[in-house]
């Protein structure tokens, strides 16, 4: 039986509904939540460990993928990211564990949860504050990753999200009197409590 109901019936083109400008709208709530969330879990002073080159590389995966699943969600790019996926399965398998071992060192589960879930909502918030210059650009970072499968590598340390709070590369094994090298500034003001 195919329900006729005006809730299951295909939206057209450039039609959003009530509960789809519901979703959009909370970008900038969700973010502020967010912050404080993260201001009071943390202690005042806590150093985050460093992250290995290769934890660092799968954070920068993680931050370039946040952006590109606010674009599927709310650009309307899902073929496009589902594409991503698919052709970069591996990469991504090999990042997951990587960024799972380095929040294993810096709070457990919980703070790798925060952490995907700041970056998801600083995405959100980027594409609330300029539709479609983050959609234009999430699309060409799309283009790029299916025409140029090697620019993941490239990519990815671009993308840096603003405002969420990066972890220090270790220096390399071996490496004497050098401190390491921070891959975002960090946090200020309110943020940074």
């Amino acid at each position: 039986m195919v329900c006729q109901s005006e809730e299951h019936m295909p939206m057209p083109k450039g039609h959003i509904s009530e509960s789809w400008r519901a979703i959009v709208a909370w970008p900038a709530l969700a973010l502020a939540a967010a912050v404080i969330a993260s201001a009071l879990a943390a202690p005042a002073g806590a150093a985050q460990p460093c992250a290995s080159s290769q934890e660092a590389d799968a954070i920068y995966v993680r931050h370039l993928q946040s952006r590109l699943v606010v674009a599927a969600l709310s650009c309307g790019q899902q073929e496009a990211y589902n594409a991503f996926v698919t052709r970069h399965k591996a990469d991504l398998g090999l990042h997951g564990p990587k960024l799972i071992a380095y929040f294993q060192r810096a709070g457990g589960a919980k703070a790798l949860n925060s952490f995907v879930t700041e970056l998801a909502n600083a995405a959100a918030a980027i594409r609330a504050a300029n539709p479609e210059a983050f959609c234009n650009q999430t699309w060409t970072m799309f283009w790029s990753l299916q025409q140029r499968p090697d620019d993941l590598r490239t990519l990815a340390p671009s993308q840096i999200i603003p405002g969420v709070t990066q972890p220090a590369v270790c220096p390399p094994p071996g490496a004497t009197g050098s401190a390491p090298t921070q891959t975002a500034a960090p946090k200020t003001g309110a943020a940074a409590r």
